[in-house]
């Protein structure tokens, strides 16, 4: 009885450690940041700001004349911008996995960018943007 008591403890220890190496982001790490894909946009900088008051704008480039904004959140570890309605009358969703200073693009439940393909995993670098249009 007693060693299946110790056995007991000793999963309930092993399980309570490998629980505080789960990693979740926090609104105070992004609020205020920009980030910067690092394969470039349309045709220079791609640019992402997200704002203290949870709301966001992209920016593929200097050949586009769209700017896409809306309100972001997090889930755990995952940046979820939605966009409102765009020219099209579409409303987007695109997710990242937040990383120490980039954000990962998800393409798996996400919607594509306008005039920029970004692949699944690709990153955008925590770079300090010059305000409008970065």
């Amino acid at each position: 009885m007693l060693i299946k008591i110790k056995a007991v403890v000793l999963a309930l220890g092993a399980a309570l450690a490998l629980s505080g190496c789960a990693s979740t982001a926090h609104r105070d790490d992004l609020a205020g940041k920009g980030f910067v894909y690092e394969k470039g946009g349309f045709p220079d900088r791609f640019g992402i700001q997200l704002y203290d008051d949870n709301s966001f704008t992209y920016y593929a480039g200097s050949f586009s004349s769209y700017v896409g904004y809306g309100a972001w959140e997090l889930d755990g570890d995952t940046l979820i911008l939605r966009e409102n309605a765009n020219t099209t009358g579409d409303s987007n969703i695109f997710k990242f996995k937040v990383g120490e200073d980039s954000l990962s693009y998800i393409a798996e439940g996400s919607d594509k960018f306008m005039y920029v393909d970004v692949g699944d995993g690709e990153k955008f670098t925590e770079e300090k943007l010059n305000g409008f249009p970065f």
